[in-house]
């Protein structure tokens, strides 16, 4: 009877421990691979099919624009109707200003003064027509559209003088040269005003 060569007993011996891992793997119990048995970055996307992550699977926030292709994305439900201004497209939206008020830099403001009053009053006035004083700002650009020379009038903007302590309100004018000028008054003074208001279409 002949002996088995070396080379005979390495192959059987490869051959049962192919079979033994083969077996033994095929044998591991339902679920029993979980992420402590994964090594890092062992599922590659590669091994992912397709459609196998879902949504609820995915953490909240954790995709941005880089991730998503736009062009694979729907109409935003009622979107066309957000692109409507008053059942209009914007392309039919034209900035208008009511009677007796002068269009700027997306904004209306009354073409003439309205009678001298204290800043309170002049604030409460501008409401009840549904409008305000201007800012610094907007009256600055305004007298653009106004022309020169403006005088002093109140602006919404207001201070605080430090002794005595007591509320200012600012006034804004420009001269012939279209410099203007800022001063504090007492908001009790009597002084021309303009309303503004939003254009609208």
């Amino acid at each position: 009877m002949r002996r088995p060569t070396y080379s005979q007993v390495v192959s059987t011996l490869a051959l049962f421990v192919a079979l033994g891992g083969t077996a033994y793997a095929a044998g591991l119990p339902a679920r029993s691979v979980g992420s402590t048995q994964l090594k890092a970055r062992a599922v590659t996307a590669t091994k992912i099919a397709t459609g196998a992550v879902r949504a609820r699977a995915v953490a909240s926030d954790s995709l941005t624009g880089r991730q998503i292709a736009e062009a694979t994305l729907g109409t935003v439900p009622r979107a066309a109707d957000a692109a409507l201004l008053g059942g209009q497209p914007p392309s039919r939206f034209i900035p208008t200003c009511p009677t007796g008020m002068a269009a700027t830099h997306g904004l209306c403001i009354e073409s003439d003064q309205r009678p001298t009053a204290g800043f309170m009053e002049a604030l409460q006035t501008c409401a009840a027509a549904g409008r305000r004083l201007p800012t610094l700002g907007e009256a600055a650009l305004a007298f653009e559209a106004l022309g020169a020379p403006q005088p002093l009038q109140w602006a919404s903007d207001l201070t605080w003088q430090e002794s005595p302590v007591r509320l200012l309100g600012l006034l804004i004018s420009a001269d012939e040269s279209r410099a203007l000028a800022i001063n504090p008054a007492d908001v009790s003074i009597d002084v021309p005003f303009r309303c503004v208001a939003s254009p609208t279409s």
